[in-house]
């Protein structure tokens, strides 16, 4: 499933309604919320860019 890049930001400033959000990170599965402020930003610029 591909989350949109608004409810990439919107996880970012409020975690606590977000703690199911999952997202791919190097060939692994990760929390949204638990990654580190540089690499959400990272996975909010990724889904921005368009292929």
């Amino acid at each position: 499933n591909i989350t949109d890049t608004e409810e990439l930001k919107e996880a970012k400033v409020k975690p606590q309604e977000h703690r199911d959000l999952i997202v791919r990170i190097g060939g692994f599965s990760a929390y949204f919320v638990q990654l580190s402020p540089e690499i959400q930003e990272d996975v909010i610029t990724r889904s921005e860019q368009v292929l």
